[in-house]
């Protein structure tokens, strides 16, 4: 009885995990989208800021922009990464579950 309750919280577990990872994945997948399809088409426009300044004080402008431009791109990167390492643990802890239901059910067939 012990062992079917830690199998079925461990399923639970598993579960919700799951749905948080996808939901997450759903989500970094989308803002990839969108930046490809808005933002990303900027890079262009961004780069003829800075190449059109002429004072000091426009060019310092110009150059902190795309500096945030290329923060928030590395950002959006690394939720991207974030969320395929989010992928990948939850498939090796699924793998793990499925061990161990595995070694529970030879351990349960050596009792017999």
């Amino acid at each position: 009885m012990e062992i079917s309750m830690s199998i079925g919280a461990l399923q639970n577990d598993k579960a919700r995990n799951g749905r948080v990872i996808a939901n997450l994945t759903c989500e970094m997948l989308g803002l990839r989208g969108d930046w490809l399809r808005s933002s990303a088409l900027r890079w262009d426009r961004i780069q003829a800021i800075g190449e059109n300044a002429v004072t000091e004080s426009d060019k310092l402008i110009a150059s902190a922009f795309r500096e945030g431009f290329v923060r928030v791109s590395q950002f959006l990167c690394g939720l991207e990464v974030l969320a395929l390492e989010l992928q990948e643990l939850g498939v090796v802890s699924e793998e793990a579950v499925l061990r161990f239901e595995e070694l529970l059910v030879h351990l349960g067939d050596d009792r017999r």
